[in-house]
C-alpha cells in the first residue's frame, strides 16, 4: 500500500499548494475557494484506502467516487465541445488528453477500491 500511501501525500501536498496559491493571489474570490471543495473531500478515501481506515461512511465514498467520475465525464465533455467543429485534433492534443485521462484513472482507482471493494474496512461499521 505503500504507492497509494504516496498518491495521498502528494495530492494532499497539491491541494494544499495549489489552495495557498490561491488565496494569496490578486484574483482569490469564494468561487475561485469553492473548486477546493470536492478536491479536499477526495483526500479523504484516498487516505483510507492508503491507510486501511474507515472514515465516516461507506455511502460518503460512494458519493465521492460518484461526483468525481460525472465530473470528469462532464469536464471532459465540455472540453471538446468549446473546442469547436473546426478544431484539429492534432497528435499532441491526443497524447496530452491520454496521460491527463490516465493520471486521473490512477486518481479515481483506489476511490472505487475504498468506496465498493474494502468490505473489511466497512464490515465494523453500519455503512
Amino acid at each position: 500500500m505503500w504507492k497509494w500511501k504516496i498518491l495521498f501525500w502528494l495530492m494532499a501536498i497539491i491541494e494544499t499548494s495549489s489552495l495557498f496559491i490561491v488565496m494569496f493571489s490578486d484574483n482569490f474570490s469564494m468561487y475561485s475557494s469553492a473548486g477546493f471543495i470536492l478536491p479536499f473531500l477526495t483526500l479523504f478515501p484516498l487516505y483510507g484506502f492508503a491507510y486501511s481506515f474507515p472514515i465516516w461512511n461507506r455511502k460518503f465514498a460512494i458519493a465521492i467516487f460518484m461526483i468525481n467520475t460525472v465530473l470528469y465525464v462532464a469536464v471532459n465533455g465540455f472540453s471538446f465541445y468549446s473546442l469547436g467543429s473546426d478544431f484539429d485534433f492534432t497528435f499532441m492534443f491526443l497524447v496530452l488528453f491520454a496521460i491527463f485521462t490516465l493520471i486521473y484513472f490512477i486518481v479515481l482507482y483506489p476511490q472505487y477500491m475504498y468506496a465498493f471493494k474494502s468490505d473489511n474496512l466497512w464490515s465494523d461499521k453500519n455503512a
